[in-house]
């Protein structure tokens, strides 16, 4: 009988329960922080967030290191910036979520 074990651990364990349920609390916790801005001005910013990292992510493959190593140490500065920007909309939206 032939017994897949990716990751050393049996389809069927505990392991991989575990990781089916955090997938799914992943893509939920997504899906409503994007159902709250989508309609909101900081949705495009987020898109470029996106658009960014994977930017960074081809150009590394790519062989283009230095400016791959810019766009992801760059990353976190702008996203410092958008949160202080936007911080009326981020009081907003967390303040709909709480009602």
């Amino acid at each position: 009988m032939l017994i897949i074990q990716p990751l050393g651990h049996s389809l069927f364990s505990f392991f991989w329960l575990v990781q089916l349920a955090n997938i799914l609390l992943i893509s939920f916790a997504v899906r409503i922080i994007l159902k709250y801005l989508w309609k909101t001005p900081a949705m495009p910013v987020i898109g470029m967030f996106i658009v960014l990292l994977l930017l960074a992510d081809l150009l590394g493959n790519l062989g283009f290191y230095t400016l791959s190593f810019l766009l992801q140490n760059l990353t976190p500065l702008l996203f410092i910036a958008v949160v202080v920007i936007f911080h009326d909309e981020i009081r907003d939206l967390l303040a709909s979520m709480g009602r």
